[in-house]
């Protein structure tokens, strides 16, 4: 919605963001075809069917709850996750330093001795 493909686009041009991390599954009610024109077809996205009321401006967090447990029991549904020895719910337009966060995790643990962080 509104300024997000666009951020997502800037980011993936500049590997920056999501796309600085080993991998990556972004969750939309459209395919990556209809967001972005099949330009970027190496953007994994997994399709939520229906409406999804993310946006803090227009829906406060507990009322965006069955959205947020729609995306984890598709992302568990993927599997993907399974070959990283991490995973992070970042939304588009948050700051995020993954280079930062992998040290920082990798400074605590090894992937073998690792368990849930919340």
């Amino acid at each position: 919605t509104g300024h997000e493909p666009r951020l997502i686009k800037e980011q993936y041009a500049s590997s920056s963001g999501l796309f600085a991390c080993d991998g990556h599954l972004l969750f939309s009610n459209v395919s990556s075809a209809t967001l972005f024109n099949k330009r970027y077809e190496n953007i994994f996205t997994a399709v939520i069917p229906g409406q999804l009321p993310l946006s803090t401006e227009s829906r406060p967090t507990h009322l965006r709850t069955k959205a947020f447990l729609t995306i984890w029991g598709q992302l568990f549904a993927d599997g993907r996750f399974e070959d990283y020895a991490w995973t992070v719910k970042v939304e588009v337009d948050t700051l995020f330093l993954p280079q930062v966060l992998r040290g920082l995790v990798s400074a605590k643990c090894e992937r073998v001795a690792c368990g849930p962080a919340y």
